[in-house]
């Protein structure tokens, strides 16, 4: 049998119309998938605009729908503190809450 650890962070997004389950944060890559990198505020950004891209049609996520992230948050998972947060309106604030496609 294998063995089963807990990830050291979780990330955990929130868009207006959609509940999301907590997902894991890898910093570096393992089992040949790629690392997301230290857990800051520029990195989550990266990670919600390819995220959203993915939504749009053609995209591998399509099928979920459109949807903007509104908050997202990096967790350390030993204490349950926060590390980064993401805010669309305080990381883009020139852009409006919700694109019409």
């Amino acid at each position: 049998m294998g063995r089963v650890t807990t990830p050291p962070y979780r990330l955990e997004i929130f868009c207006p119309t959609f509940r999301f389950t907590p997902s894991v944060w890898r910093v570096k890559a393992q089992y040949g998938i790629p690392g997301d990198g230290k857990p800051t505020t520029a990195n989550i950004d990266r990670w919600v605009t390819s995220y959203e891209e993915s939504l749009k049609p053609g995209g591998p996520n399509a099928h979920l729908g459109l949807h903007q992230v509104s908050y997202a948050r990096i967790i350390r998972q030993s204490d349950n503190q926060i590390v980064a947060e993401w805010n669309r309106s305080k990381q883009r604030p020139n852009e409006p809450l919700f694109k019409v496609v």
